[in-house]
């Protein structure tokens, strides 16, 4: 039994936030089912697997976001990776990103220790589900755009693979670099050959992320770290005290927009969606244009630019500014900016999997791609010869990730609305699984959500409220539409029963924290 687990995005916390809790527990319960089911047999018998494939395809680790760059220190990811200090900060991030998800690191430590449990073979052949044997399980690292570093070779970096191996029980040796490419290495390809599947992190087909090497940095770190961590770590320092937690909250988020480039239309909706006063809304829209400016100046910025198609990638300087941005359609146009740097018509990977080398040898049944926001199941090829029948599907996973959507409804700005995506891609071999091929197990979470009332104004800093005048006065009292819901602070003021002695909170609301 094979199974997929891409873009975990764990993170020291510090600019976003990690993987929830309770995802360990979904997991849990998904590969021991998941491992019961591969234990029937075609001819109707139950007998346990012998081992199950835990595939890490890329991801797992982000070292890019975290203010560790920014804030502490003068180093950057896209130095050589020789350079004094890179790889002590390196590690540095590594541990702290271990130590804030100890829940998953421990559940990883425990599948190292026992495995999986399934119940037992009785004499019957059938399982015995009042006791517990385990399936040992075999876990593979494979690198992506945010955890790359753990490809580079050297003595140095020998020693980071050995801190995050260790933690999640990784088969591969630590005196090599993790894979980028299956043909890396030599455990990985024996496991995905066995299942007849072909697997990749697919960052190798995104330019903005993947600079034709995979043992240097991509202008996508350069975007992280000098413009969305520094974006956010300058709104604090000069309109920290305008913010409340919700918004603060929300805009944590930046770091799941996918294609990263459509940040800035991200974040022009989540305002939109804030009602925030014009003043604060246009002082927010400055900060992120000056850390833009600061970004679109850097050296490798400039230099990116001028290479390949300068009339596309130019293009870019004036679509991220809110200078500059477009009346209408800001999302899509920047999603249209991506394609065409990828040189693509849709958003989809579907025509990289048909270039696939064990596409076309037909070795691989299942082409696995992760990386992007979505999931995608596409039937590549159907082969039938002397009553064989081969079927080729490419499997794009979303992986563990926070999809940012834009609402159908809205008009000028994309207003986004979030879930929480979790997949698993589990394939079996031979008579595995009563000879299903696979599983694509799957769970939409809404976000939680808690209405959260704004701060006396003792805690919090207003706007002059000159300006609160200002905004009634532009839009106009009778303009401003009243929410189409009520709170339950209304619910009760309005109820029969409501006691009239009980101090009531105000009636103005936040957005719903995240």
């Amino acid at each position: 039994m094979l199974v997929f687990l891409a873009d975990l995005h764990l993170t020291d916390g510090t600019v976003r936030d990690s993987l929830a809790v309770d995802a360990v527990d979904w997991l849990a319960r998904q590969l021991s089912a998941a491992a019961e089911e591969a234990s029937y047999r075609r001819d109707g018998s139950y007998r346990p697997i012998d081992r199950l494939d835990l595939v890490l395809l890329g991801d797992v680790l982000d070292f890019l976001a975290t203010d560790r760059w920014t804030a502490r220190s003068s180093v950057r990811p896209w130095l050589p990776p020789d350079s004094p200090g890179l790889f002590a900060q390196l590690s540095r991030i590594a541990e702290a990103i271990l130590r804030h998800n100890e829940p998953i690191v421990d559940f990883f430590a425990q599948l190292r220790r026992q495995g999986v449990g399934v119940p037992p073979l009785l004499r019957t052949r059938s399982p015995n589900d009042a006791e517990c044997d385990y399936v040992p399980v075999i876990v593979h690292y494979v690198v992506g755009e945010r955890d790359w570093f753990l490809h580079l070779p050297g003595a140095a970096y020998d020693r980071l693979r050995e801190m995050v191996g260790s933690a999640f029980g990784v088969a591969q040796p630590f005196e090599a670099p993790f894979p980028h490419e299956m043909i890396e290495d030599a455990i990985l390809l024996d496991a995905l050959r066995r299942h007849k599947v072909a697997a990749r992190h697919g960052d190798a087909f995104d330019p903005f992320c993947y600079a034709g090497d995979r043992d240097s940095a991509s202008i996508f770190d350069v975007f992280v770290v000098e413009l969305l961590v520094r974006f956010q770590a300058s709104l604090q320092r000069e309109l920290g005290d305008f913010l409340d937690e919700s918004l603060t909250a929300r805009i944590r988020r930046i770091h799941h927009v996918y294609p990263a480039v459509a940040a800035p239309a991200w974040l022009d909706g989540i305002l939109q969606a804030a009602c925030l006063p014009p003043r604060l809304q246009r002082a927010i829209e400055s900060v992120w244009d000056s850390c833009c400016d600061e970004f679109l100046r850097h050296e490798r910025v400039a230099a990116w630019l001028d290479e390949g198609d300068r009339g596309t990638r130019r293009r870019l300087m004036r679509l991220l500014r809110f200078s500059s941005r477009p009346a209408r359609d800001w999302w899509k146009k920047l999603i249209a900016w991506h394609r065409r740097l990828r040189g693509a018509e849709s958003d989809s990977f579907v025509v990289h999997a048909l270039a696939e080398q064990d596409f076309r040898n037909r070795r691989a049944k299942h082409i696995v791609y992760a990386h992007r926001r979505e999931n995608e199941i596409v039937p590549l090829e159907a082969s039938f010869a002397d009553g064989y029948v081969l079927d080729q599907v490419f499997y794009q996973t979303a992986g563990w990730a926070t999809v940012e959507s834009s609402a159908r409804l809205a008009r000028a700005h994309a207003e986004p609305v979030a879930f929480d995506v979790r997949q698993l891609p589990v394939f079996f071999q031979g008579d595995e699984a009563s000879g299903r091929p696979f599983v694509v197990s799957t769970a939409v979470l809404g976000r939680r959500r808690g209405m959260v009332r704004r701060e006396p104004a003792v805690a919090k800093r207003t706007m002059q409220s000159a300006d609160r005048q200002g905004s009634a006065a532009v839009h106009g009292a009778e303009a401003v539409p009243q929410p189409h819901f009520s709170t339950a602070a209304e619910r009760r003021e309005t109820s029969p029963d409501a006691d009239s002695s009980v101090e009531r909170p105000a009636s103005q609301t936040n957005e719903a924290t995240e």
